[in-house]
């Protein structure tokens, strides 16, 4: 089954509403839930709170500050946006041939025949 992993960086949060504050996920949850929902990811899905990392957002920017990752929005309004990335497109369309090549296309890249979403040594897979 293919899924779509998304990334939320605070530094897209602050783009996407300038009033955005650290603390809203102790104060001010259901904006903090809003803008997420906004920035494709699904609130209704576990969502992890990463703290302080160094990574890139989605603007390929290199930055330093917490994140949230979870799961990409499958809807079609989400879908149809222009924003939603190809796993989401992919997984949104239920084909299961689909999701082999991807799957295929993401071992056959890493030279390993792991099935994709099988954790191994070194982390979790994408």
């Amino acid at each position: 089954m293919t899924i779509a992993v998304i990334f939320v960086s605070e530094s897209e949060l602050v783009l996407a509403d300038p009033a955005y504050q650290t603390d809203w996920i102790d104060t001010n949850k259901d904006h903090l839930w809003k803008l997420l929902d906004s920035l494709g990811m699904d609130i209704t899905a576990d969502i992890d709170f990463q703290e302080i990392t160094q990574h890139r957002n989605r603007l390929n920017q290199l930055v330093t500050c917490r994140r949230f990752a979870g799961f990409e929005r499958l809807d079609k309004e989400w879908i149809n946006s222009g924003y939603a990335s190809r796993e989401a497109k992919i997984a949104a369309s239920g084909s299961k041939m689909l999701g082999a090549i991807r799957d295929s296309a993401v071992r056959e890249y890493r030279n390993d025949t792991t099935p994709v979403g099988i954790t191994t040594e070194g982390g979790a897979d994408e």
